[in-house]
């Protein structure tokens, strides 16, 4: 899975990556300006069995306390195929 996180004070980031580090995920901040303001963006990736909706509230919960957002949290890549008899 992997989510796109929003840090909004640039004091924060590094608790942010921090607290992402330290639950196991691959972390990158992204060179993306954000015109409102002095707003970090991070890619956020890890392997779970979590569903898309249980991911997205478990990384809100941990970068919330760094004055962070999650702005979008899902799979990576295609979505295995489903057969159907």
């Amino acid at each position: 899975m992997q989510a796109e996180v929003i840090l909004l004070d640039p004091n924060d980031v590094s608790s942010g990556k921090t607290a992402l580090n330290l639950r196991g995920f691959k972390v990158e901040v992204l060179d993306w300006i954000d015109d409102d303001g002095p707003a970090f963006w991070i890619k956020a990736r890890i392997s779970t069995e979590l569903d898309e909706l249980s991911f997205f509230r478990w990384v809100k919960n941990i970068v919330s306390p760094s004055h962070g957002d999650v702005v979008e949290a899902g799979a990576i890549g295609p979505r295995p195929t489903e057969y159907r008899n």
